[in-house]
């Protein structure tokens, strides 16, 4: 009797609701097999009808205790899921069945003898048995429970491989539907709940009206692909947790491996505890499948696929404009902008902890670093060399890199091993040089040993106990995995007019050097608006050359315009004639 089914107590006397309706489903299903067990040995063998009364006395107790049960969706995790599935009874009943057979060796036992693919998992057949459906029953959830299924496309359901019959067709529960149904959280490596930081939220109003956009787009529960983009850290996946009135997941695309199974299973583990959680899926960081090639990562086409099996929106937050992913669902695109001067200056007193009416500091950070939340946390965080006490070590590179095959990666483990031992900070100028894209082709052992190299140097970093500086000026040409080990991206900009005049002034008149009255400062940074510092010091040092040659004493407008213009040249660029008068 229901009585002395010791499982059911314990649990029931755990007081939690979930954990309750679990052990009596799972014994339900048990009984149920049962039940089918013996009707079919009696049919065989016309065994006496005790064994079957006295469990069909007991599953009549037990359903009634079932029924009994309070309504309280938050606290019975199948309720909640079977209205957002839109899931039947009979569908319900299969769910709570595939899992009583994958977790209690007794179902299946039974079940193993009215039909031997029951340790594969519970096809529509075997589970027509069970629960003693009608032909009409059986067919409409067998018509149900196709591929596209909303258990299966979720990832709840897993089918069995193997060319079958849809009716025998076997289905076995993954892990976290388990542990949902168990009122049991399931923790994903891959996965992270986006909350609210408390007492960090200043919006501007150009970000307050993005939000509200976000809200009323995500209010609507349609599939579609909602792009927000925007610079990193500057608060896109808090706004979504602004925005949503229920839990937010998010998978970091930085935080994964580039593999596409592992990508795909990734994929299938946020939409499976999207649809648990009854969260709002986002996806973070997809320009990071953008290759070089344009949109032919094959991870692409995984997240394609992904968008048009969701039943709802999907968010994709990215720092780039204009990324599509080719998904067949609607899209709308959201820019989410850098917070304004006062909103940043109100987030640096937040996050440093500056007291009021000492803001002086904060404002004048506010107005020198267009930074967004993120950032601005990051860098009141980060440390630095003079902060730590630390010697600041610049690795040379000529006597690093060796052609011979090892040689290179003996020299880098000695760098790095003296570094730990004496607590500086390593300082890699021109990293690409030795942090550069590994290939794919391999069509040759200099491809190979490249990149055993880089895949050498990836490794010792993540084991270097210490801080790592990497300057580039071909960001494009680090590796991509480097890239997602690297705790910040720090990008100068090039320096706008006013910058590059200040560069000029401070360049032509280094070092005491005579210059002419009829320079203009102002338009050469105008007119070689590509030039950087280092570009612009080359140029004032080759006019220094050209008027020492000369044998003038002052350098003039139209030596530093020549100059510049031959500097202009080996960067690439042409000016006209006019340009230089």
């Amino acid at each position: 009797m229901l009585s002395s089914s010791p499982l059911v107590e314990v649990e029931a006397a755990e007081g939690s609701l979930a954990r309750a309706e679990y052990a009596l489903q799972l014994h339900a299903a048990l009984l149920r097999t049962m039940r089918a067990a013996i009707q079919t040995r009696r049919a065989q063998h016309d065994e006496e009808p005790s064994a079957l009364i006295s469990v069909v006395d007991e599953l009549d107790l037990l359903e009634q205790r079932l029924a009994e049960l309070p309504v309280i969706p938050s606290e019975r995790p199948m309720l909640g899921l079977a209205h957002r599935l839109g899931l039947g009874e009979h569908e319900v009943g299969f769910l709570w069945t595939v899992v009583a057979l994958a977790v209690n060796p007794c179902v299946l036992v039974h079940a193993r003898g009215l039909d031997d693919t029951a340790p594969r998992g519970l096809s529509v057949s075997l589970f027509q048995r069970i629960a003693n459906l009608e032909a009409e029953d059986s067919c409409a959830l067998g018509f149900a429970l196709r591929a596209g299924h909303a258990a299966a496309r979720h990832g709840l359901l897993v089918a069995a491989r193997g060319e079958w019959v849809a009716a025998a067709q076997p289905w076995a529960p993954a892990d976290a539907l388990v542990s949902y149904l168990a009122g049991e959280p399931s923790q994903i490596a891959t996965l992270a709940s986006i909350t609210i930081p408390v007492g960090e939220i200043r919006l501007d109003a150009a970000q307050h009206a993005a939000a509200v956009r976000i809200q009323t787009i995500l209010a609507n529960r349609e599939p579609l692909v909602l792009y927000i983009e925007g610079p990193a850290l500057t608060g896109r996946r808090t706004a979504v947790a602004l925005a949503f009135e229920g839990p937010v997941l998010g998978l970091d695309l930085a935080q994964l491996s580039p593999q596409p199974s592992t990508f795909g299973e990734a994929l299938v583990a946020l939409r499976r505890e999207a649809a648990l959680r009854n969260a709002m899926p986002v996806i973070i960081g997809i320009e990071e499948l953008w290759s070089a090639e344009g949109n032919k990562d094959p991870r692409m086409r995984l997240l394609a696929q992904h968008l048009d099996l969701a039943d709802g929106p999907t968010v994709l937050i990215s720092s780039w404009r204009g990324i599509d992913v080719g998904s067949r669902l609607p899209a709308v695109r959201i820019e989410w902008p850098i917070p304004d001067v006062q909103t940043r200056g109100e987030l640096w007193q937040i996050l440093a902890g500056v007291p009021h009416g000492h803001d002086a500091a904060a404002g004048h950070l506010a107005h020198r670093y267009p930074l967004g939340v993120g950032a601005i946390r990051r860098a009141i965080a980060s440390l630095i060399a003079n902060e730590l006490g630390l010697d600041l070590y610049q690795v040379d590179l000529s006597k690093v890199v060796s052609k011979w095959i090892g040689e290179s990666e003996k020299q880098l483990a000695k760098v790095f091993d003296a570094a730990e031992e004496g607590h500086v900070l390593l300082l890699f100028d021109e990293a690409d040089a030795l942090f550069g894209q590994r290939s794919t082709s391999m069509q040759g052992a200099t491809d190979r040993y490249a990149n055993l190299e880089v895949n050498f140097l990836l490794q010792r970093i993540e084991r270097f106990n210490g801080i790592v500086i990497l300057t580039t000026n071909l960001d494009a040409s680090i590796d991509k995995a480097l890239k997602r080990r690297l705790a910040s991206h720090i990008v100068f900009q090039h320096p706008d007019d006013e910058e590059r005049a200040q560069l000029w002034r401070q360049l032509l008149s280094a070092d005491g050097a005579p210059l002419a009255r009829d320079i203009d400062i102002r338009k050469l940074a105008q007119t070689f608006s590509k030039m950087s510092g280092a570009h612009i010091r080359n140029a004032a040092l080759a006019a220094a050359f050209m008027t020492a040659a000369e044998g003038r004493k002052t350098i003039d407008h139209a030596t530093v315009m020549r100059a510049a213009r031959g500097e202009y040249i080996s960067m690439g660029h042409v000016l006209a004639v006019s340009s230089t008068l």
